[in-house]
């Protein structure tokens, strides 16, 4: 796609313009999907709904033309509908509407999209985390439709991945709600199924923030089950949620090391990558905490094998890189060299491999030009863009 706008739309009223791009470019194969069913006819009134889509749509659309100027109306936007948002909030009916549920992920969404740092990450899992007490607050009749089943599905996923990231045990108080949830639910949705390993993930990450001497066997017996968890959901997959390698004739926009891979879709590219990053980190925590064990010297009542543990922890993460950096080309736009706009959800595998200590050095080289690209390509923040090019975007695993 063009950094300008399609000549048939440079005549429309900016805010429309932004919608539009947001509404038919941006959410393409995101958890966003409903939104066109939540507003088919757009959104035009001065609501939390309204303010925190144009946000989001100002802020897309921004980086998708590097415009600054249009980034600086995304944060006049963006601190009306926090605004609106808290207003509805404050309403005891409105607060249980879909469509404010929808503003506060959207207020989310725009803290990932102009993600610069420790500031916006905390806004964002202020965002998530405060979906909690709404999903409670909604009862039972979220449930009663598909709209109110998909939005809960995805502040459930916001939910755990922030709590992942921040190193903090998901709430008890949502594990109880999404288990009084679980007979309303698609339950064989392979997304579904990640979320126990999700939460488990989570309460691994807090425990190895603040971890003991004593305690470090226990970590890596969990983390190496967590591993083998992991790799079985990949194996469990229906058949059209699987990928397959491309033959060595057949076109391949980009490959690593020889090997390029096709999905069925990008949702399933998603899943896949989803997978490979809970893995790679297992692994290398599997790494770690196996040295550290082997530099406090022989244990006489201990019989692991440490050494075994990093070998085996290190072939599984080379061919985890593979599959990701192998799969980068899926992402590119078939009439141009350059990343469509769904990469956007390349940066979190492609900076986990920039970043992990078991990385080889040829794979941080891939993964950083093609997070090099993608800030060039207006994919990501451009600040984002060129801290990557110095050190790597802190993964903080």
């Amino acid at each position: 796609m063009s950094r300008r706008p399609p000549s048939q739309l440079q005549n429309m009223p900016i805010d429309d313009l932004a919608r539009t791009y947001f509404m038919t470019d941006y959410i393409a194969s995101s958890p966003f999907e409903y939104l066109p069913k939540l507003c088919p006819y757009g959104l035009q009134n001065n609501d939390a709904m309204s303010a925190s889509m144009l946000a989001a749509s100002f802020a897309s659309l921004s980086l998708k033309i590097s415009d600054p100027k249009m980034m600086k109306q995304a944060r006049i936007h963006y601190a009306n509908a926090l605004s609106q948002t808290n207003q509805a909030l404050s309403s005891p009916k409105r607060a249980v509407e879909d469509g404010t549920l929808a503003a506060v992920l959207l207020l989310g969404l725009f803290e990932a999209i102009v993600y610069s740092g420790q500031q916006s990450l905390d806004s964002w899992n202020q965002h998530t985390l405060g979906a909690v007490e709404l999903l409670r607050l909604r009862g039972t009749q979220q449930f009663e439709t598909p709209l109110g089943r998909k939005l809960f599905v995805h502040s459930s996923g916001n939910i755990r991945t922030s709590c992942a990231h921040s190193k903090t045990p998901v709430p008890p108080r949502f594990l109880k709600l999404y288990e009084n949830a679980r007979p309303h639910l698609d339950l064989d949705d392979p997304f579904l199924k990640m979320t126990p390993i999700l939460d488990r993930v989570a309460t691994l990450r807090s425990r190895i923030a603040d971890l003991e001497d004593s305690q470090r066997h226990e970590v890596l017996c969990e983390a190496l089950d967590l591993d083998a968890a992991t790799a079985k959901l990949g194996q469990e997959v229906p058949e059209e949620w699987r990928f397959v390698a491309r033959l060595s004739g057949e076109r391949a926009p980009m490959s690593y090391k020889g090997m390029s891979f096709r999905y069925p879709s990008l949702l399933v590219l998603r899943y896949w990558n989803s997978l490979r990053i809970i893995r790679m980190f297992l692994n290398d925590a599997i790494w770690i905490q196996s040295s550290l064990m082997l530099d406090r010297g022989p244990d006489p009542d201990d019989e692991t094998d440490y050494e075994g543990l990093q070998r085996s922890a290190n072939r599984k993460m080379s061919t985890l890189v593979v599959e990701v950096l192998g799969s980068c080309g899926e992402y590119l736009e078939f009439s141009e060299d350059r990343f469509s706009v769904a990469a956007r959800c390349l940066i979190w595998p492609l900076s986990v491999i920039a970043e992990i200590s078991l990385t080889p050095p040829d794979a941080r080289r891939f993964a950083l030009d093609c997070l090099d690209q993608l800030s060039r390509d207006g994919r990501i923040p451009q600040p984002v863009g060129e801290a990557t090019n110095r050190k790597g975007i802190q993964t903080d695993w």
